[in-house]
């Protein structure tokens, strides 16, 4: 099992970090917040603020205040899940929250293909960072934040 792997190298609880933007969260991330409910006990759902220039999107739609709100009212039954936005770079949210691995959801191979070449990219600034992908379940896999908006 993944987390008794990681729990025994640094004999502490591991954080599951699961970032985006959120803009905004969708029933695709809600099962994918639900399923790291299962593996860990500690949860951060990480808004993304893009107001430091970080980031390859643009703007959001909603601004990271509204957009911790939301995703803090979906997920407020889910006691292990704790809700912040952050700024900068996700390799460093994940270094701040020692030990953690970084979670990211999957819809589609295009995915897949984005979030290795980012998977590379974030190796190379913290090579000891963990990820794990979750498969977003099929009855939500074709739903984006893009198209909701």
């Amino acid at each position: 099992m993944v987390t008794k792997t990681l729990n025994h190298q640094s004999h502490q609880a591991v954080t599951a970090i699961f970032a985006g933007t959120f803009d905004p969260l969708t029933l695709g991330h809600f099962q994918v917040i639900l399923e790291i409910c299962e593996l860990f006990s500690t949860v951060v759902v990480a808004v993304h603020d893009p107001s430091d220039g970080q980031g390859e999107h643009a703007l959001p739609l909603f601004d990271t205040a509204t957009r911790v709100a939301l995703t803090t009212k979906s997920c407020e039954e889910l006691s292990k899940v704790k809700v912040i936005a952050y700024r900068g770079l996700t390799v460093d949210l994940l270094k701040s929250h020692q030990p953690s691995v970084l979670i990211r959801g999957l819809r589609s191979s295009k995915d897949f293909e984005y979030e290795r070449d980012l998977f590379d990219n974030q190796k190379v600034l913290y090579p000891a960072m963990k990820t794990i992908y979750i498969p977003t379940p099929s009855p939500w896999r074709h739903i984006s934040s893009t198209m909701v908006r």
